[in-house]
């Protein structure tokens, strides 16, 4: 067969169409069983249990939707009435009613298990067997007893009651023995997966010791030995799980039932009839429920270890790729567990455990280390640890780290260590701060060369400006006077004209040296114009600053100039208390300069109508 046409039939065999048909001749079989099953008195018969209970019930769980239920109900119409009326002639009416109890049973429990959320998971656990166990004898079971119960009776006679006890019984025993096996194999979150295939041999040995066992044992006649099945039934708890245990439960039970229906065994001798079925019924109920609640808990327990296995498996990988340096000490600081990260920072062959974390740090950090261990008892946590790991290369590694040892039942014998690599950070950390200081300086020189003048290095018109506003300010804030010199060099453009611009230049050059060597300290000096230069005398009244500006015109003109003697015509200008204009001050002192110029230049004038004019001839 080819590829395509095998995957044409598996889709064919997963179809609704061939579940469902699946379903019917399950419960076909199951009734089946349960018909061969049955014991027969002197009066009439017994039934002992009902499997397809296990089966309806089973399937409606599984069913995903209200559609594929009543698809479910249908199905199992037809495979009862071909059951009863076809195999065993029983009345159609009587089959359909047998059918309405069924269907009443697996509707009841399909309630229940939903009501008390009851198999959820993948795997049957104790509160499942103990709940399936409760609600088939206190739920479905009766509701399944009274209508059946109530068919036979209208059908066939004979007592309501003793016909509500068989049903109830055999359907209750039913779901405990059957409803299991056919979940684990209908359960959609079922793992076949999981299951460990190399223990196969043991499974198979185990049932088929389990089935010799109790053919053995039921060939018996004394009543004791009938639990002598508990030890095979223990195995397959332990060994196998719940499939095992399930599939243990569903062949016991059908041995002992064949059996003891036939006369033979520990329990073959019962008369009457009815004492026999509830013998066996009763046997069927412990050794069922015994096994399933001991697989449930083996299951409770397996699964509990593999999570922990799994939770492990998942601390050690992420405990081990974790960038950081993750260690567990004694409290002297002895290392008893490290992260691989140690032994990609340190080297491949460094062996850090069993090894102190002190011989792994540089002289600094290891008297910090003596002093946490001190106080961390007492501390309980401490972070922000900065410490330096010597590497074997000989270089050091910056780390950050927090200490923990805090003990959730009280004893602490263990230290918590994380370790996070700042090394990186710390050269970025000290790139960033010689970024920042070379950005400062830079900022500190542009606002340097923003403020002063390219030829002179004095302060810029701008710059000059602001300081002579703030030199205003502060006259009127302390009610001191403030004067102005302002300074233009006689005759520049001649002097440019005959020696050429950087003669000149060199000419104001020399000029602004005079102006800041003869001024004071607290004066301020610039350059505001081509040849035109300013000073700014601070708490200075008219007659200071009239000498300071005559010593600066006579350091002008007394100066030896290489190629022709330079002189200068100076203005002054000072206001007395109140709030100085800047403006009105620079333009009274413009004033006394363009007097000086036309009185002849090389002279002082001081303005505020009081001009006193300063010449070379009165130096």
């Amino acid at each position: 067969m080819s590829a395509a046409r095998f995957e044409v039939v598996i889709r064919a065999m997963d179809s609704p169409a061939a579940r469902l048909v699946a379903f019917a001749i399950a419960y076909f079989l199951s009734a089946e069983l349960g018909h061969l099953l049955t014991f027969a008195g002197p009066h009439e018969s017994f039934a002992t249990y009902w499997p397809p209970s296990g089966l309806y019930i089973a399937a409606m769980l599984a069913a995903k939707s209200i559609r594929s239920r009543l698809w479910l109900i249908g199905a199992a119409l037809v495979a009862n009435v071909a059951s009863d009326c076809a195999a065993h002639d029983v009345p159609l009416l009587t089959s359909v009613g047998f059918w309405v109890a069924n269907t009443v049973e697996a509707l009841a429990a399909l309630f229940a298990v939903r009501r008390y959320r009851l198999l959820t998971g993948p795997r049957l656990c104790v509160r499942d067997a103990g709940g399936l166990a409760l609600t088939s004898i206190a739920c479905t079971g009766p509701a399944c007893a009274m209508v059946g119960g109530t068919v036979l009776w209208l059908s066939f006679g004979g007592s309501w009651i003793g016909t509500f006890r068989e049903w109830w019984v055999s359907a209750a025993v039913g779901e405990i023995v059957f409803l299991p096996l056919w979940w684990e194999l209908l359960n959609p979150q079922r793992q076949f997966r999981s299951y460990r295939w190399s223990r196969l041999p043991e499974g198979i040995l185990a049932i088929a010791t389990h089935s010799v066992l109790s053919l053995l044992i039921f060939h018996v006649g004394e009543r004791p030995i009938a639990y002598m099945t508990v030890p095979c039934s223990l195995w397959l708890a332990l060994r196998l799980g719940m499939r095992g245990s399930i599939l243990g439960n569903v062949i016991l039970s059908v041995i002992a039932i064949w059996c003891t229906a036939n006369g033979e065994g520990p329990l073959g001798r019962i008369e009457p009839v009815a004492f026999r079925v509830i013998f066996i019924q009763t046997f069927n109920v412990t050794a069922s429920l015994s096994t399933l609640i001991l697989a449930a808990v083996v299951n409770e327990r397996q699964q509990s270890l593999e999570e922990r296995i799994e939770s492990d498996e998942r601390f050690r990988d992420l405990f081990d790729n974790v960038s950081d340096l993750v260690a567990v000490t004694d409290l002297r600081g002895k290392i008893l567990f490290a992260n691989a990260a140690w032994t990609q920072v340190l080297s491949p062959s460094a062996q850090v455990t069993r090894q102190y974390l002190v011989d792994w740090l540089n002289p600094d950090s290891r008297e910090v280390l003596a002093h946490l261990l001190d106080h961390l008892p007492v501390a309980g946590v401490l972070t922000g640890i900065e410490l330096q790991i010597a590497t074997p290369d000989g270089s050091l590694l910056d780390v950050e780290g927090s200490f923990s040892c805090r003990s959730g039942v009280g004893r602490v014998d263990r230290i918590r260590i994380i370790f996070r690599d700042v090394t990186s950070r710390k050269v970025s950390a000290q790139r960033l701060e010689e970024a920042h200081r070379q950005l400062e300086a830079a900022n500190q020189q542009l606002q340097l060369l923003a403020a002063t003048d390219g030829l002179t290095t004095l302060a810029n018109r701008r710059a000059f400006y602001e300081r002579l506003s703030q030199a205003c300010h502060a006259s009127a804030r302390q009610q001191r006077a403030v004067s102005l010199i302002l300074l233009d060099v006689d005759h520049f453009k001649m002097y440019n004209d005959s020696f050429g611009h950087p003669a000149g230049d060199d000419a104001l050059r020399t000029v602004g040296t005079i102006l800041k060597e003869g001024s004071r300290d607290s004066d301020v000096v610039g350059r505001i114009g081509g040849e035109e230069f300013a000073v700014i005398l601070p708490e200075t009244d008219e007659n200071e600053a009239l000498f300071v500006a005559e010593r600066l015109r006579r350091m002008i003109g007394g100066h030896r100039w290489p190629l022709r003697r330079v002189t200068a015509s100076l203005g002054i200008a000072t206001h007395h208390g109140g709030d100085p204009d800047p403006e009105l001050l620079v333009e009274a002192a413009d004033q006394a300069l363009y007097q000086a110029k036309r009185s002849g230049r090389d002279q002082t004038v001081r303005a505020a109508n009081r001009p006193t004019v300063v010449d070379a001839t009165t130096s």
